[in-house]
Parts: structure tokens; sequence; C-alpha cells
């Protein structure tokens, strides 16, 4: 998904710098464009390397050494967080990462009284409009810029907020002819997110997201200061940020009622600006909720995984999947550092691998009668199918519990055969007495405490515990519902220890066969 959505992000920002360059070419025109073929072909071609990674000309491109942590997007446990706006040009797309020279160039503008510079004189200084061989120059190592630079970069506030602004601003002025926008756009986002801990792990529960845009005017460059414009834009998205912030969860999980409210307090907002600054009537809002919790379809994540089948035989699957989540030593492992480091690798996605995919072909496999994997252990085959399985169930009951606000447990289901043995005639028969499907509840009491082997342990006991007092019945003993949740009760509870508990279980059915 990711792969095809930043190749047609590719596409788009090669064809519209064709576009802008025959606008560049024939001022005089009244906007008909006339494109070459052989640059259609260079913008597909462009977004197929885009698709595919970088090419050696690309790798080859110089490092730039960074400043420092910059201008990043902060985060906040539970809370909220607030981006500066990128304006509409995040879509562009330079060829190749940025290099020394083009960083020099925007350190160049970062001076220390820029933002005392009117919005007129620094906008020129940057990108001269009518300048035309050092409007393209400068627009090109911005193409680099603004999608290479990390960041962590001490310059990335100033890039994406005050460059943006006048690049968009700049823009206008220099495409003046093709434009069928005459104003500026800003673009920005508030966005409220929750987390929790989950043996460790930060990890996100929710998160309510906004994207904004909306056009201005600025009636006089020159009687206003670049620090008074980027202010000006800046608390437009931050009176954004903290309208969000006051919305109560119900509200927020509604995404169409959300959004034309979110709509409204913008318009309210950019009704009200002034200082220099006017709106120029149009605006768009783009709201979403998101909750890993929520029912969605997730059909297209998995569409192009078939692949990862025919790239490898089930013998090397069940290796990589092994070699993967297998650690030396695990058993002696806090359960707490076992279930994030499982999680983590069964998280993990690459376009060479996916051990999320390929660990559910190997569980399938395990389960054919003539399984295609010769070289495997019992030892191994239960790591994978029990192991595995109880730690991931473990991280995603604990993601649930916080994010329910409430106690939810792990569950584990077993399928009970009880059966006896009888003499017949002198021979040692088995006889088939029941059989039935339970599952029971626990509680992990102390994740960092409890080995992995440990928690293992505690299953097994309850499991061949509930098995023997089956079989073991007494002659006469009805081998029923009642009788089967009494026997899983008391194995559960006596297998508990100060780490982990038994809480519960549910009986499927108990079915006791009648022999005539």
């Amino acid at each position: 998904m990711k792969n095809r959505k930043a190749a047609g992000a590719a596409a788009l920002a090669v064809v519209l710098s064709i576009l802008l360059t025959a606008c560049a070419s024939s001022p005089g025109t009244s906007g008909k464009l006339e494109i070459d073929p052989e640059q259609t072909a260079q913008a597909d071609s462009a977004a197929d390397s885009s698709a595919t990674g970088q090419t050696e000309e690309q790798t080859a491109q110089p490092e730039t050494e960074q400043a420092g942590s910059g201008e990043a997007p902060d985060t906040w446990t539970g809370s909220t967080g607030y981006r500066p706006g990128r304006n509409s040009f995040f879509f562009r797309s330079g060829k190749y990462k940025y290099t020394e020279t083009d960083y020099a160039l925007i350190q160049s503008f970062h001076t220390a009284d820029y933002g005392q510079m009117s919005v007129e004189e620094f906008n020129r200084m940057v990108m001269d409009w009518d300048d035309e061989e050092a409007y393209h120059r400068t627009e090109e190592s911005f193409q680099r810029i603004f999608t290479t630079l990390e960041e962590e970069d001490a310059l990335y506030g100033f890039v994406h907020g005050t460059l943006s602004n006048t690049w968009d601003e700049c823009d206008r002025r220099h495409y003046e002819t093709c434009q069928q926008e005459k104003n500026p756009w800003h673009s920005g986002e508030a966005y409220c997110e929750t987390y929790g801990d989950v043996f460790g792990d930060e990890v996100l529960l929710t998160g309510a997201y906004c994207d904004i845009s909306y056009d201005y005017e600025i009636p006089d460059t020159s009687a206003i200061t670049v620090e008074q414009r980027d202010s000006l834009l800046e608390n437009i998205d931050k009176e954004m940020q903290t309208f969000l912030e006051k919305q109560d969860a119900g509200k927020l999980k509604d995404e169409k009622n959300m959004e034309k409210t979110l709509d409204a307090e913008l318009g309210r907002i950019l009704e009200k600006l002034e200082g220099g600054l006017a709106w120029g009537g149009q605006k768009e809002i783009c709201y979403y909720w998101d909750s890993r919790y929520d029912e969605r379809d997730d059909s297209e994540d998995w569409e192009d995984e078939g692949d990862e089948e025919e790239k490898y035989t089930p013998q090397e699957k069940y290796d990589l999947v092994l070699k993967a989540l297998k650690p030396d030593g695990y058993e002696k492992m806090s359960l707490a550092e076992f279930n994030r480091k499982t999680h983590a690798a069964l998280s993990e996605y690459d376009e060479i691998m996916d051990i999320s995919y390929l660990y559910e072909m190997v569980l399938m496999e395990l389960e054919e009668e003539q399984s295609r994997i010769t070289n495997k252990t019992d030892a191994d085959v239960k790591f994978l199918q029990t192991t595995v399985s109880n730690s991931m169930d473990e991280y995603y009951a604990a993601e649930r519990s916080l994010y329910a606000r409430k106690q939810i447990d792990p569950e584990y289901a077993v399928s009970i055969n009880a059966s006896r043995k009888e003499d017949v005639y002198g021979d040692e028969v088995v006889v088939d007495l029941a059989e039935g499907y339970y599952s029971f509840t626990y509680h992990i009491l102390d994740a960092d405490k409890l080995t992995v082997a440990e928690r293992d342990k505690f299953l097994e006991d309850v499991v061949s515990e509930v098995q023997k007092r089956v079989d073991n019945a007494e002659r006469g003993q009805k081998l029923d519902e009642a009788f089967l949740k009494k026997t899983v009760d008391e194995a559960g509870k006596a297998a508990g220890n100060a780490y982990i508990e038994y809480t519960g279980c549910t009986i499927d059915y108990m079915e006791q066969y009648e022999w005539d």
C-alpha cells in the first residue's frame, strides 16, 4: 500500500513539474499546455524508480551533517500534539537527496534577523519571481530539501514553516499566467492521540486527525514582517488544535459530524483574521478518527501478501520464522521482555520479508497432515504454536484493557478427550469416555518477574491437571459441563502463584459417550 501511494505521489510530482515548466516557458500564452510525450514517459519512469527505492546515483549524494533536533513535532503520552503547517508543496518530490549546496542555501536564509524583514524583502531574497533562472535553481533545491530533510534537523521547522509559506507566495507571483488560484494557501494539522503502556511499550491507542488548508491574501507585503506572517498563520493552526483538544471522545469518533464542526470553527477563525493578512475565502477540512480496536477492513493490507508465499519454500519460511522469533535463552527471559520482542518482530514490515505473514503460513503448514516442513522438532513446533501465540494474545489483551479502561485477560482454549483403560478378555483397551472444549482466562500480576518458562508451565499445569482428573473420574461420574467447569476452576486456582493467576473459564460443550 505504501509503495503504491509513494509511486503515485512521485508521478504527480513529476507531472506537476512538467506542467510548471511548460507554464514558465510560455509566459505569454493563455494557459494552453503542450506536453512532450518524452516528458510523460519520464514521469512514469520516475514513479517506478520511487517505488523500487534509491538508485546507486541517489545513494551517492553526500550526507549532510545535522545541526540538532530542531523543531520536530512533539508527542505527548495520552494527550495531543501540534505540527507546524506544511503548505501545498509537500507533494513536490525531488529526484535526489538534498546536497550540501542545497543545505547551505537554506542556511543562508536563516539569518539572525530574517523574522524582522518584510515579507516582500524576504520573499524576493529567497525566490526572486522575476529572475527566471535563479527562481528555478532555488525551486529545484527546495524540491530536494522539502522531501528529504529529516524531521530531527534543526532547520526542519524553518523549512516547513517559513520557507514553505514563502515558496507558495512566490509561486503565485511567478506562475501567475498559469495559475487558477491567485492566492497562496497554507496547510496545517491538529491531532489528539492517546497512548498506553503495554509490557513496557508505549502503544498508540486512538488518534483524531484534522488536516486544514485555506487561502489567504497579504494586501501589502511591505507592511508585514516574516515573523508576523508566520505567527498569524501558526496561531490559526494552534486555535484549531485547542478546539480539537476540547472535544470529548464520543464526538471525536463521529467523523462526519466532527468534520462539519471543525469546518465551521475554521471559518469562524479565518473570518476574524487581521494584522496584515486576510482570508481569501476558500478552505478545506479533512478529518478522520483512527483506532486499532474499531472495526475496519484490512483486506487491502494483505492483497499483495501472496508473493511472500511464493518467495520461500515451507522449510525456508519455518527457518526464517524461528530465527526471527526464538531468541537464545528465551525461557529465562521475563515475560514482559519476551512479549515486547515478539510483538516488535511480528509488527515490523519491510518489502523483503513480512515475518507476521510468514508466521501465519507456517502455522497453517504445521496443521497439514502431510507437512512439507521436514526439519522440525516437537519443542520448536510447540514454541510457535503455543508460546508465541500466547504472548501475542497477552499483548493484545493488555492493549484492549487500556482502550476499554477495564481488565481484559488473555484466554487459552483447550479441546479435551477423556478416555480410560479397560480390561477386555485380558486385553488392555482404551475406551473413549467424553469429549469437550473449554477455555480459561488468566491474569499476569507481574510480567517483569514472571519468566516465559513459568508462564508456559502455568498453562500446562492447568491443562494436564484437568485432563488427569477427567480421565480418572470415578465410575458413574457424569462427565458433563458442570463437572468440567468445577474441574477447571480447581486446577486453575491451584496452578497460580504470586506472578500469575487464574481468573475463570468458559465451557463450550462437554459430551459423554453412551455405550450400549
